[in-house]
């Protein structure tokens, strides 16, 4: 399982509303259990088994996510996949990996770009 933790300069709102909209963009669906912890999800886990390695860009994904703020005005921006893609075999396994990092990339690169990122942990 991949993880990473983003240390963002600001309020946990602006941080949680560039993550969902960089989710949203790719397909992902958001629930939270409570304001700063979620799951985003994209695809559909039956018809990943059903078509395996065929399951393309509609692999089944779960990221979770959560948003702390810290006593400084900062925030930690926590992802972790939650799906090893092993139900579409282990093609699905390497692209699922791929899958996560790229959408860790991006929402890195985005705190770069906007001037927030302050470090990031990952494991």
């Amino acid at each position: 399982m991949l993880s990473s933790i983003f240390f963002v300069s600001g309020d946990p709102a602006v941080a949680k509303a560039t993550v969902n909209h960089l989710l949203t963009q790719r397909g992902f669906t958001l629930r939270y259990s409570d304001p700063a912890t979620g799951l985003a999800e994209r695809g559909s886990k039956g018809a990943t088994i059903a078509v395996g390695a065929f399951s393309g860009k509609s692999q089944h994904l779960r990221v979770r996510l959560s948003f702390r703020p810290d006593p400084y005005g900062n925030t930690a921006v926590s992802l972790a996949s939650d799906t090893t893609g092993i139900a579409a075999g282990l093609i699905g396994v390497g692209r699922a990996n791929e899958a996560y990092s790229e959408l860790f990339g991006a929402i890195r690169a985005t705190f770069a770009m906007a001037g927030v990122l302050l470090g990031e942990q990952v494991s």
